[in-house]
C-alpha cells in the first residue's frame, strides 16, 4: 500500500477549499441552517475522527469530501429507543463553521 504524503492530502484548486461550490455554500449561515433543519446536531458529538475523505457528501454543504481532502467524521447518539449513532462527514471548513454555531448563541458564547 502506498503511503500518502502530506502534500497529497492538501486541498488543491480542483477540490477542497478551492471548490467554488464549497466556498459559496460553507459559512455561518449555512451551518446555522443545518442545525435548525436538524441536518446537524446542536450539541458536541459523542465521537470525533479526522482523516482523509471517503467521498461521502458533507452533512452541511452536500459537496462530497474527496479522498484528497481532510474531513471530520462525527457520531452523535440518538435519544431514546435502541442505541445507535448518526454519522456526519464534514469538510474542515464546514466543521469549523458548525463548531462556531454550535458553541455560540446569538453571537455570544453559552454561559
Amino acid at each position: 500500500m502506498r503511503r500518502r504524503s502530506w502534500n497529497s492530502l492538501r486541498p488543491s484548486s480542483s477540490s477542497g477549499f478551492g471548490n467554488v461550490a464549497l466556498a459559496r455554500t460553507s459559512g455561518i449561515g449555512t451551518a446555522r441552517e443545518a442545525v435548525e433543519q436538524r441536518r446537524l446536531p446542536n450539541r458536541h458529538p459523542d465521537r470525533l475522527w479526522r482523516g482523509p475523505g471517503i467521498g461521502a457528501p458533507c452533512a452541511m454543504c452536500d459537496v462530497p469530501v474527496q479522498t484528497n481532502e481532510m474531513e471530520f467524521q462525527t457520531q452523535s447518539a440518538r435519544d431514546g429507543g435502541a442505541p445507535c449513532f448518526d454519522v456526519y462527514h464534514l469538510h474542515v471548513r464546514c466543521y469549523s463553521a458548525w463548531e462556531l454555531v454550535r458553541t455560540k448563541v446569538d453571537g455570544h458564547p453559552p454561559s
